[in-house]
């Protein structure tokens, strides 16, 4: 028992020293950031990163010194793992739109059909994670709701709670299902961000073929496959091409 709790109080002594240490980094990063030490704070910032801690305004934070040093795919890219986390944030779409509207490159997206960009546009309402907690609250609300459907013995209040109970059975359904389809979307369908300044997309992944198009830094791309060093990636406009595996990084 003794040991137990010896073992405890140590992982409870790591536990308050990293926080400690994150504290200070933090701390660092801002002021060498306000400092305009815009390379020590992207230096500062990633540590945490590196510490296995991650948040939407860490993200933010390494985007804005990114942006600072005209590194314009890392901006964007972190800009958008922001958004992932905390897809409502103003200042996260703000930044990001901005650092967007210096990349050279002009893709028209694809038009989509008006239930398409209506379920798209609800299920981005929130981050996954935010989706996973409304359906446990409202599994919790809707079984506490049918529960007092079935055991209260009043005709009376049956009535008054089996509208409510049928109501939140449907959002409780429609929630899981956005939920489903989220973490699916971020297991399947996978984007990268270009951060060479130039890259000639290839017909085939092999340095010697045909090329396609050639795409600019900070470009979002839908990667499709990937071998031997080389992803398969599509363009919001449908065209489609490979480019080094070194010329992108995933969000």
């Amino acid at each position: 028992m003794k040991r137990q709790i010896s073992i405890l109080m140590l992982l409870i002594a790591g536990h308050m020293a990293l926080a400690a240490d994150v504290k200070e980094l933090i701390s660092g990063a801002n002021q060498a950031y306000a400092d305009e030490d815009y390379e020590l704070a992207q230096a500062r910032y990633d540590s945490i990163l590196q510490m296995g801690k991650e948040s939407a305004w860490l993200y933010y934070n390494l985007g804005n010194a990114c942006f600072k040093q005209d590194k314009l795919g890392k901006a964007i890219l972190y800009y958008e793992r922001a958004k992932r986390l905390a897809p409502n944030e103003q200042r996260i779409q703000h930044n990001l739109q901005f650092a967007q509207n210096r990349q050279k490159d002009e893709i028209e997206t694809l038009p989509l059909m008006f239930h398409v960009r209506w379920w798209k546009h609800t299920t981005q309402l929130f981050s996954l994670n935010t989706w996973g907690m409304i359906t446990l609250a409202l599994a919790l609300i809707t079984a506490l709701l049918w529960a007092g459907l079935i055991l209260t013995a009043r005709v009376s209040k049956k009535k008054r709670l089996f509208f409510p109970a049928l109501i939140l059975s449907f959002l409780f359904l429609l929630s899981l299902t956005i939920t489903v389809r989220n973490k699916q979307y971020q297991d399947k369908e996978k984007q990268a961000i270009v951060l060479h300044p130039v890259v000639t997309a290839k017909a085939s992944p092999n340095s010697h073929s045909r090329d396609l198009f050639i795409i600019h830094e900070g470009l979002k791309v839908h990667l499709i496959d990937g071998v031997d060093g080389w992803y398969e990636v599509k363009l919001a406009d449908g065209s489609v091409g490979w480019l080094p595996e070194a010329s992108l990084e995933t969000i």
